[in-house]
């Protein structure tokens, strides 16, 4: 064996416990970063063969051969990507976490064109880009920054829009990046289509007594409208009339165009709604339900009005449901989803390549990404305001630090051995 075979063991040892204790480090060292997923190392033998022989002497004399194996060992990393990391829950409207298989989809250009990346960190921020668009605010056209959502790295979140409709493409369509700028969205409105008023009035009121109260709707550009109801005591008994003032220039019309009459126990007799509409500027009519109108003593007393509809209004934040979607806030109250988030999932999840950023790109051996959405087709839920951080396990790192530690203490002490033997060889000839 040579001098070299020699050390050979004792220098794969302590390189090979050195790598281990190198990924130990970070693995330690990122135990609080959002979706680390820790490296085990393992270990592999490493056998390379010399071959010596020996000639015979004398004729029909045997050769001698004998084999010298030169040992060693040699690290191998293993990622653990499919294990669940521990989640924690945040203040963040923006922070989401994967609840089983399942990662983020990202691609390091706005316009798609850029490597698309696999993570599962969902700490996300808005960031604003060069590209401006116009928009108006308060009624003044302005020129604004497009705002996307992006994770830690800067990378551009991957998923759907919704369709015109609200609904999203059944098959899933293009990914894209997600816009999230408050002028990315404006809700046109919802007019009113129906408004429920519930009131009093006075029995004792004499003929051309009047009441009013003024209420308000939507009209079909989201606008609110305001109206002066105005109610007539009539000649004839328990009767009262029903009108209403709008804005100057326009008219208020009542289908049916009867007057209210009320039984002589007080509830309202007929009719029990009215058909509203005003006319001039932009339309509007809506279902007045008056049948929780009443007659009893001399005191005039609104109880409540409740109508739907709600103004135009553009988007004020974002948010996440369980589902996946990304949930548009507006100024009027209004929610609807705008996006949903695209998952990539792989045959082989470990066999990914990770790069800087905690983030992933698919390797030789992980297959290609298969891509779907939250809680479907084995993709996991998402848990919203929360965030996925490391699957790294201190007591068990520190416990593999021990004997890593050992294992490189023994390949040290092995190695010093083998310098002394080669030293008393040295020695030999004085």
């Amino acid at each position: 064996m040579s001098t070299f075979g020699f050390f050979q063991p004792a220098v794969l040892g302590m390189g090979s416990q050195s790598h281990a204790l190198a990924a130990i480090g970070t693995n330690i060292a990122n135990i609080r970063t959002g979706g680390y997923k820790r490296t085990d190392v393992h270990f592999a033998t490493v056998l390379s063969q010399t071959v010596s022989s020996q000639p015979g002497h004398g004729t029909g004399a045997p050769s001698g051969t004998w084999h010298s194996d030169l040992g060693g060992v040699r690290p191998k990393d293993y990622a653990r990507i499919e294990t669940q990391g521990l989640v924690e829950t945040t203040d963040r409207q923006l922070d989401v976490a994967i609840n089983g298989a399942g990662m983020f989809v990202l691609n390091t250009r706005v316009d798609g064109s850029g490597e698309t990346l696999f993570g599962r960190d969902g700490r996300f921020e808005m960031t604003t880009t060069p590209d401006t668009v116009a928009a108006v605010l308060n009624g003044q056209p302005i020129t604004v920054n497009q705002g996307y959502l992006v994770d830690k790295n800067g990378y551009f979140v991957q998923g759907w829009a919704a369709n015109p409709d609200g609904a999203f493409p059944e098959n899933g369509g293009v990914l894209g990046a997600l816009r999230v700028d408050s002028f990315a969205f404006a809700d046109a409105g919802e007019p009113t289509g129906r408004a429920v008023l519930a009131l009093n009035l006075p029995a004792t009121a004499p003929p051309g007594h009047r009441e009013s109260y003024a209420v308000d709707v939507f009209d079909t550009a989201g606008e609110r409208r305001d109206l002066f109801l105005r109610f007539t005591r009539q000649e004839e008994a328990r009767t009262w009339s029903l009108a209403a003032d709008a804005a100057p220039g326009e008219t208020v019309s009542f289908e049916p165009s009867v007057p209210m009459v009320f039984r002589p126990d007080g509830p309202l007799e007929s009719p029990a709604q009215y058909q509203v509409t005003i006319a001039g500027g932009t339309p509007a009519s809506f279902t007045l339900d008056v049948g929780a109108f009443t007659q009893y003593g001399d005191t005039f007393t609104a109880f409540n009005y409740n109508r739907n509809g709600f103004p135009a209004s553009e988007m004020r934040s974002i948010r996440f449901d369980a589902g996946g979607h990304i949930i548009g806030v507006f100024g009027s109250g209004m929610t609807k989803p705008i996006y949903k988030l695209a998952l990539a999932d792989f045959a082989n999840v470990n066999g990914l390549e990770a790069r800087n950023g905690n983030v992933y790109a698919p390797g030789p051996t992980s297959g290609a990404p298969r891509i779907g959405t939250a809680g479907s087709n084995g993709f996991g839920d998402l848990l919203v305001t929360a965030r996925e951080l490391s699957n790294v396990d201190l007591a068990q790192e520190f416990a593999v630090m021990i004997m890593t530690q050992g294992a490189y203490n023994a390949s040290a002490t092995t190695f010093r051995t083998m310098d002394e033997m080669t030293e008393v060889a040295r020695d030999l000839k004085r």
